[in-house]
């Protein structure tokens, strides 16, 4: 049983067969992995000691303190600075040879990539054997680097209680000549620099969806809130009546975002339905739909009556929305200007005011200017 952090820790450094991993919950919000709070009968140990809450280093003085403490060493500047040791070890020059050696980093060889030739074993029987203790013991990522990987570029950051010191003093007196200015601070101390950010205030939230808001656009007068989710709704929010004033779905499938075109009458939404809806915000109804992709569509932008939309399908379609000849149900006729490429799904995309400058990004972690 999992019932101590000090033991765990113990066990995997120098127990050979002890293999926990590191879950996300170390560094998350949710501290119900630490807590029996139902109090359920989970035995006792061998020296008799009943199996509760896990106990906790001395220096965590709560379950939700443990993780906290753990996320702020986890993006310290110390782990910053030591980032390509470990590098090193899963990915780099200390994954296999002499090195690994060196640092105690060898596993099973059948771990490897590489480390066994399948197809060469002619007995199904030894294959399968193969095969599962492949699958038992897991497997090492691929080897990505054979020297030593460089150390992280890390700003010398002031401590945060000087910066925070600094702040207040600017948020009452100018910068005299020969004190720090604001562009003298690290990228870390201009976040905490803005002077009226600490004056920011929750005004008021609402629960508006079943399951999670995908979009989110405001009217330019700030009236009206419209959301999209994974509820497959379309939503607007009156924030001068603090009602929801309409609720559409246009398909049995998940919205994925939403934009207002400029003069507030239309909404746009994209859907993984593969679809671009428009939406009416003075009749309440959908008004056209534009099927453009094979995969879902995951995010949309509109400039200067072009239509951009990123999908699943590997594509990001630039549209020319041109308002339609005969006025009807349709509001515009839409023509693909251009298809852009790319090799795996496109998350998002973004669009400079100007219209010059257009960026993708893909599920993979690549960003396409």
């Amino acid at each position: 049983m999992f019932n101590s952090i000090a033991e765990t820790w113990k066990n995997c450094l120098d127990g050979a067969m002890d293999f926990k991993e590191l879950i996300p919950e170390f560094y998350g919000d949710d501290v119900s992995f630490l807590v029996n709070s139902l109090k359920l009968d989970l035995g006792n140990r061998q020296g008799g000691q009943m199996v509760d809450d896990v106990e906790l280093p001395p220096w965590a003085s709560s379950p939700e303190d443990f993780p906290q403490k753990s996320k702020d060493a986890l993006e310290s500047n110390y782990v910053s600075e030591h980032l390509h040791e470990w590098i090193d070890l899963i990915f780099g020059y200390k994954q296999k040879g002499s090195g690994a050696v060196g640092a105690h980093n060898v596993f099973h060889p059948l771990t490897y990539e590489g480390g066994v030739d399948l197809n060469s074993i002619q007995d199904p029987d030894e294959k399968v054997a193969m095969l599962t203790q492949i699958l038992e013991f897991g497997q090492t990522p691929k080897q990505l680097f054979v020297t030593p990987h460089p150390r992280r570029i890390t700003p010398k950051c002031k401590s945060l209680s000087q910066t925070l010191s600094y702040n207040a003093s600017m948020a009452d007196s100018p910068v005299s000549p020969g004190e720090e200015s604001f562009e003298d601070l690290t990228e870390e101390s201009k976040t905490l620099a803005w002077n009226n950010i600490t004056k920011l205030q929750l005004h008021e939230h609402y629960k508006i969806h079943k399951e999670a808001v995908t979009g989110i656009t405001v009217s330019r007068n700030g009236s009206s809130v419209f959301t999209t989710s994974q509820d497959s709704t379309l939503k607007m929010f009156s924030k001068e009546s603090k009602m929801l004033q309409s609720s559409i779905s246009f398909s049995n499938m998940a919205l994925s975002s939403c934009l207002l075109l400029p003069g507030d009458a239309t909404v746009i939404t994209s859907s993984w339905d593969n679809n671009v809806y428009f939406y009416s915000v003075a009749f309440g109804r959908r008004q056209d739909t534009l099927m453009g992709h094979d995969d879902a569509v995951s995010k949309i932008c509109w400039h200067d009556n072009r239509l951009y939309s990123a999908s699943w399908d590997s594509t990001v379609k630039v549209w020319s929305g041109v308002p339609a000849e005969m006025p009807g149900t349709k509001r515009y006729h839409f023509d693909l200007l251009a298809e852009l490429e790319h090799d795996v799904s496109v998350d998002t995309i973004s669009l400079n005011p100007a219209s010059t400058l257009f960026v993708s990004s893909t599920k993979e972690g690549t960003v396409n200017i």
